[in-house]
């Protein structure tokens, strides 16, 4: 497995353009996040403003068999999703046909960051801090061929240093490719937690990553 494979020109495969795509901007077009993920068709972008987005739409926000990109217009320091605590940031569900991004968003006051079931995905330039369980968890990878996660970039650890919760959990992942690059993941339980099944480890690069101050172990992997 080539260790960066995260370049505009796999972003073009995972997520079609097709010549019909569009963007469709929060607030302006669609007053939350869920409702433009919910106009979206597959290739188009959902592009977000600068704000902090809660509430009702702006949580939980679910993106289910489609290929899209959700990316914030100014990055994660001005852009943010606060859960409410007990909440999802994304929930990504594709059947393992679709692939999405998810890009410069800080995600925060969370359960879970990002969820992923069986589908392709890719997380750049997000920060995700203060969950209670995951910061990003992927499951249900039992596809063939194998589906691809791939982390560019970001940033997932607790303000408060609690110790609870895991930065990267994969549960069920017998069939997924995974790259993470130049991410850090600190302050949890573990960095990384692999459930694997039948004890096969999914192939997986790591490079240019830091994990630091967990609790227990950087990386984790058991069935």
């Amino acid at each position: 497995m080539a260790p960066r494979i995260l370049s505009l020109s796999i972003i073009a495969i995972l997520i079609p353009i097709s010549a019909k795509a569009v963007i469709i901007h929060v607030p302006d077009d669609c007053p939350t996040i869920q409702a433009a993920v919910d106009s979206c068709s597959g290739g188009d972008t959902v592009m977000v403003a600068p704000g902090i987005y809660s509430g009702d739409g702006n949580r939980n926000i679910s993106i289910v068999g489609k290929s899209i990109a959700v990316i914030s217009a100014d990055g994660p320091i001005s852009t943010i999703i606060d859960g409410g605590v007990i909440e999802i940031g994304f929930n990504i569900i594709a059947g393992g046909e679709s692939s999405s991004l998810i890009q410069g968003f800080t995600i925060r006051n969370v359960y879970i960051g990002i969820y992923c079931d069986s589908s392709s995905v890719i997380v750049k330039k997000v920060i995700i801090e203060d969950f209670l369980s995951r910061g990003i968890h992927f499951d249900g990878f039992l596809y063939d061929p194998p589906l691809t996660a791939d982390i560019e970039e970001c940033v997932v650890h607790q303000i408060q240093p609690s110790y609870q919760g895991v930065g990267l959990g994969f549960r069920g992942a017998r069939s997924v490719d995974v790259s993470i690059y130049g991410s850090v993941f600190s302050d949890c339980l573990y960095g990384m937690d692999f459930h694997t099944l039948d004890n096969r480890v999914p192939e997986f690069d790591i490079e240019k990553c830091v994990l630091r101050n967990s609790l227990l172990d950087g990386i984790w992997t058991h069935s």
